[in-house]
């Protein structure tokens, strides 16, 4: 069984199939478990088994890596998700085009993660920064509604839009805190996790 994984790099929507539980192969894997914890290598037989205990999947995320990146998450949640990361300081040409790529993906009945990242002093200003996702979901109203407000984690913050039709969150679905970070962390580049774990080894 494949994984089918979607991320914005440089402005294009790459979806890529990532191999998930029986699938992998390979003796040893990295692992980062369902708390986002680093295992470090471990046996595919062990990976499996906390996979199992903790009731998700195992998911190669980054098979460039010896051995191979590997989390412990429910799948399911990240299908046909899609992120749009904006700065605060977009210019109004850029914010057409993001808003052009949401509409398409939204169209399709792919969720869309809207991500603004600050850096340096720019989260002085983040309560200005708000209004551009008001802006965005003024602009998608008619095609979307928002199943998680804008909030700032870090120095970041996000909103969840999904299609109009989308079935309802129930007010008891709704993601606590960890779960919002959770999904943000699981959408990020696959290379985020490598390059970190990679870092671990250097500090060794």
């Amino acid at each position: 069984m494949f994984f089918r994984f979607s991320v914005l790099i440089g402005g294009i929507a790459i979806t890529q199939k990532y191999r998930i539980n029986e699938k992998i192969r390979t003796p040893e894997v990295r692992l980062i478990d369902d708390k986002g914890q680093n295992r470090g290598v471990v046996s595919i037989a062990e990976a499996r088994r906390l996979a199992d205990e903790a009731g998700f999947d195992l998911v190669e995320v980054s098979g460039d890596t010896n051995p191979p990146v590997c989390r412990i998450l429910d799948y399911g949640k990240l299908k046909y998700q899609q992120k749009i990361r904006l700065r605060p300081r977009i210019s109004e040409h850029d914010m057409m085009v993001k808003l052009k790529q949401i509409q398409e993906f939204l169209a399709r009945g792919d969720k869309v993660l809207v991500t603004l990242n600050f850096r340096g002093r720019e989260i002085a200003h983040a309560d200005m920064t708000k209004a551009l996702m008001d802006k965005i979901t003024a602009e998608v109203e008619s095609v979307a509604r928002v199943e998680r407000t804008p909030r700032m984690e870090g120095r970041r913050m996000s909103m969840m839009l999904v299609p109009k039709n989308a079935p309802t969150t129930h007010h008891s679905d709704i993601p606590t805190p960890d779960d919002g970070q959770e999904d943000d962390m699981l959408a990020d580049d696959i290379d985020d996790i490598a390059n970190a774990t990679e870092q671990d080894d250097l500090n060794k």
